[in-house]
């Protein structure tokens, strides 16, 4: 993950940092483990994660602050954590907190078949 970490905090101030990303780290089966709450810290223009993890193997639960640092420009988030079947717990009542740009969220969890509802 401290991988993934790396190459998401090398975006900033980069053409990289915005838009929207097909894809990212598609087929990346070494990313694994725990996402952190400063995933996006440095990505703030990003606008779409479209299949964003499709591939990785990501686990735990997912930080109810992850999304924030990307806030005022995400406005897709469709399949973004398809078939992440080693995230587990719930989902946060505050994970789509100020998110108000979000307007496509097709199948964002599909797959993930840990996470429980609250």
């Amino acid at each position: 993950m401290a991988q993934a970490k790396m190459i998401m905090d090398s975006t900033r101030n980069t053409g990289l940092n915005g838009g929207e990303h097909w894809r990212f780290f598609n087929g990346c089966s070494g990313i694994q483990g725990e996402l952190p709450s400063d995933f996006f810290a440095n990505a703030q223009s990003l606008s779409g994660l479209y299949h964003f993890f499709t591939g990785c193997r990501l686990s735990g639960q997912l930080p109810a602050n992850l999304l924030q640092p990307i806030k005022n420009s995400v406005t897709s988030l469709q399949y973004a954590f398809v078939g992440q079947t080693g995230l587990d717990g719930s989902i946060s009542p505050n994970f789509f907190r100020n998110l108000s740009k979000v307007t496509r969220i097709n199948n964002m969890f599909d797959g993930c078949t840990n996470i429980v509802s609250q």
